[in-house]
C-alpha cells in the first residue's frame, strides 16, 4: 500500500535526514535527540523523554492510547513502555498512532528507536487513513461507548504534532470529540 512512499523515503531521505527540511533537528540539553517544525519545539530542549513519560504516566487507565500526531515518537515510545511492562495488561490495551503523512512517520523511525513501539500486541498505525476510518480503528465491533472504545481512551492530540496537515487532524479531533 505505501510501496511508492517507501522507495521515494529510501532514494531521497534515508542515508540523509537533513533533507526533511520539515522538521529543525537540534540535541537537546541531555543528549537526546529533538526537533522544531514552523518554528514551534515538538519536545523539551532539555529532557524529551523524561517529558514524554511525565504526559504519559496515566495511560494505563485506559484501554485505548491514541496518538494523533506524534512529532519524533517520544510519547508514543513512552505510551508503549507503559503498555509493554505488564504482560496480562498489555493484552487488554490498544495503542493506536493516527498519522496523515508517511514521510513523518519514516523519519520518525529513522532518528528513534520505536522498538518498544512494535513490541505492543494491540498496534494499530493509521497511516494516512481515510477519515471515515478513524472511529472503526477505535471502537471495538463499531460500538460507541462500549469498554475499550472512545469512551476509555486516551488521546494525545498537541497542536504541534499536528500543524503539519491542519485540515486532517482537525477533522480527527472533531470526530474524537
Amino acid at each position: 500500500m505505501y510501496e511508492n512512499q517507501f522507495s521515494l523515503y529510501e532514494k531521497e531521505f534515508a542515508d540523509d535526514l537533513s533533507k526533511l527540511d520539515f522538521w529543525t533537528l537540534s540535541q537537546a540539553k541531555n543528549g537526546e535527540m529533538t526537533a522544531s517544525e514552523n518554528g514551534k519545539l515538538l519536545h523539551s530542549s532539555y529532557n524529551p523523554s523524561r517529558e514524554a513519560e511525565s504526559i504519559c504516566q496515566n495511560v494505563s487507565k485506559n484501554t485505548n492510547i491514541i496518538f494523533a500526531g506524534f512529532g519524533l515518537g517520544y510519547h508514543v515510545i513512552a505510551a508503549a513502555k507503559a503498555i509493554n511492562q505488564n504482560a496480562e495488561f498489555a493484552k487488554e490495551k490498544k495503542l493506536i498512532i493516527i498519522e496523515s503523512d508517511l514521510l513523518h512517520f519514516f523519519g520518525a523511525l529513522s532518528i528513534l528507536d520505536w522498538q518498544e513501539v512494535f513490541k505492543v500486541e494491540n498496534l494499530i498505525l493509521a497511516l494516512a487513513c481515510p477519515i471515515d476510518q478513524i472511529i472503526p480503528l477505535i471502537e471495538n465491533q463499531n460500538k460507541i461507548a462500549v469498554s475499550g472504545g472512545l469512551s476509555d481512551s486516551f488521546v494525545f492530540i498537541n497542536q504541534a504534532f499536528t500543524a503539519h496537515d491542519e485540515s486532517y487532524f482537525s477533522l480527527v479531533k472533531e470526530l474524537i470529540e
